[in-house]
C-alpha cells in the first residue's frame, strides 16, 4: 500500500487536498512509499471521540453519517469536520466488509486511540466518500465498553439483514455462548452492515454501492 500525507490549511470549497492526493497518485503509480512529514498530517489528532457506550453519534437513516461526516462528502470537507488526518493510505487491494466490485482511491485514517478508529474511503476515480468503517477496538480489558447488539437495535431499530453464525474459532462447548452476529441495514443509497461479536459491536461499516439482498452469509 501507499501511504500518502498532505497539507490541510485551506478553504473546503478549494478541493486543494483532493488535487494534490491526485497528483501524488500520478507521479507513483502502483508504487508502495511512505511519506513522512510531521507538517503535513496531525498525528495527535484525536477526532471524532465516539464514546462506545453512545452509539447514537453513529446516523443509519435516511444515509450513514458518524459524527458529522456523511457518504458522498469531498475530500476538504471531511477534513473540514474533522481534522487533519492521522494517515492517508493508498491502498492497492481493499479487504471489504460488504464485498463491492469498485475499486476504491485514497483512505484517510483517523482514531481517538482510546476506543476507536475510522478508516474513510473514497472513490478511485472522484472526490466523494463511497465507503466508511468504524472500528472499536480491544484494548486491555476495554472490549467491555464496546456497544452491546441489544442498544444497537433500540437505536437503529430492526435491521434488513440479520445473520447469526457460530465462531469458527471457538470450541463446540463455547459456539453456543459467542457467536458472530451480522445485522444490515439498507439505505437510501447502499447499506449499513454491524458485526458483533459475543453480542458486542465490534466494526461499522457503510458502503454506497451494497444492498442487503447481494449479500450472502451462511
Amino acid at each position: 500500500m501507499c501511504l500518502l500525507v498532505w497539507h490541510s490549511g485551506v478553504r473546503a470549497s478549494d478541493e486543494v487536498f483532493y488535487r494534490h492526493v491526485a497528483d501524488r497518485i500520478r507521479a507513483a503509480p502502483g508504487a508502495v512509499v511512505i511519506w513522512e512529514d510531521p507538517s503535513l498530517v496531525d498525528t495527535n489528532n484525536v477526532k471524532p471521540i465516539l464514546n462506545p457506550s453512545k452509539v447514537e453519534r453513529i446516523k443509519i437513516a435516511p444515509e450513514f453519517e458518524v459524527a458529522g461526516v456523511r457518504l458522498g462528502m469531498k475530500m476538504d470537507d471531511v477534513v473540514g469536520v474533522w481534522g487533519k488526518p492521522r494517515a492517508i493510505v493508498l491502498p492497492m487491494y481493499r479487504c471489504w466488509l460488504i464485498a463491492t466490485n469498485r475499486e476504491a482511491g485514497p483512505r484517510l485514517e483517523y482514531s481517538d486511540v482510546t476506543s476507536s478508529d475510522i478508516a474513510v474511503d473514497f472513490e478511485s476515480t472522484s472526490n466523494s466518500v463511497m465507503a466508511i468503517t468504524v472500528t472499536f477496538p480491544q484494548i486491555g480489558n476495554r472490549a467491555s465498553a464496546r456497544p452491546k447488539a441489544e442498544e444497537c437495535l433500540r437505536v437503529f431499530g430492526e435491521p434488513s439483514l440479520r445473520s447469526i453464525a457460530p465462531d469458527p474459532f471457538l470450541n463446540q462447548t463455547n459456539r453456543a455462548v459467542r457467536y458472530d452476529c451480522l445485522m444490515v441495514y439498507d439505505m437510501s443509497a447502499g447499506s449499513t452492515a454491524l458485526v458483533f461479536r459475543g453480542g458486542e459491536l465490534v466494526t461499522v461499516e457503510a458502503n454506497r454501492y451494497i444492498k442487503s439482498a447481494d449479500i450472502r452469509r451462511p
